[in-house]
């Protein structure tokens, strides 16, 4: 590996006009990988690019604009080119775009053009669209609420790995909404999400271990889990260690 190499050769070929070589180039300079960081310089490989019709360059050129990075903001031109880049198919675009539009952010709020990006990029398998994917029908949110579809887009993103998709799982189990409830699975999922430092996660699978729902009964498990929860700023948990410091 050699990524000051990859910097030389991508750089010429996007002299060229090689349209992968500018997106690639400009993420080096983004990352300052190879080459020193440079935000102005990502945006301009990107730029070069994105004209070409590369998708992932037009994404990334929207997200600079979009927040000011390396070229002054300027939200509608970010969604210009995060629109292009979804209408190509790119699942971060789409999941962008989805999140601009269930925000109202740089465009006119609407929930059910949110689902419908969000749905474009969830079955390419973007993790974060099939979690919003899922909030929305869990929630009936730009479409009608479908708590067992949303379990299926929470289970989708949470065997990915995503955090919030296994804390929403483990959720969906504990109060059998959408599934048959099991709070051994439940515990399954909150302890995924606690191990990748998930606060909710932490503080649900503290008071699994201090009721015994779904794990043996483990006040002393409990109390390390609440401490996780409560560094990560969990206000239920601060509030229930408050509590049991208390009763010594």
């Amino acid at each position: 590996e050699d990524k000051t190499e990859a910097v030389i050769w991508w750089r010429k070929a996007a002299e060229q006009n090689d349209s992968r070589a500018q997106c690639n180039l400009g993420k080096c300079y983004f990352n300052g990988e190879g080459v020193r960081e440079d935000d102005t310089e990502a945006v301009i490989w990107w730029r070069k690019a994105a004209e070409q019709g590369e998708a992932t360059a037009q994404f990334y050129l929207g997200y600079c604009y979009f927040n000011g990075i390396g070229v002054k903001e300027d939200k509608t031109e970010g969604i210009k080119w995060c629109r292009n880049a979804a209408e190509q198919g790119d699942a971060q675009a789409q999941f962008n775009l989805g999140y601009c539009y269930f925000n109202g952010h740089g465009v006119r709020e609407d929930k059910t053009e949110a689902v419908k990006w969000f749905r474009n990029a969830a079955v390419q398998g973007d993790a974060k669209a099939q979690l919003s994917l899922g909030n929305c029908y869990f929630h009936g949110e730009g479409v009608r609420e479908d708590k067992t579809e949303a379990v299926k887009w929470f289970r989708n993103a949470a065997e990915q790995g995503h955090a919030s998709a296994q804390y929403q799982l483990g959720h969906c189990y504990f109060n059998g909404e959408g599934v048959r409830e099991d709070q051994t699975e439940a515990v399954k999922w909150f302890r995924k999400a606690a191990e990748q430092g998930h606060a909710d996660a932490q503080y649900s699978l503290g008071i699994c271990y201090f009721y015994g729902d779904g794990v043996r009964k483990d006040h002393e498990e409990s109390i390390k889990c609440f401490r996780k929860a409560a560094e990560l700023g969990d206000e239920d948990a601060i509030e229930i260690l408050k509590e049991i410091s208390k009763s010594f």
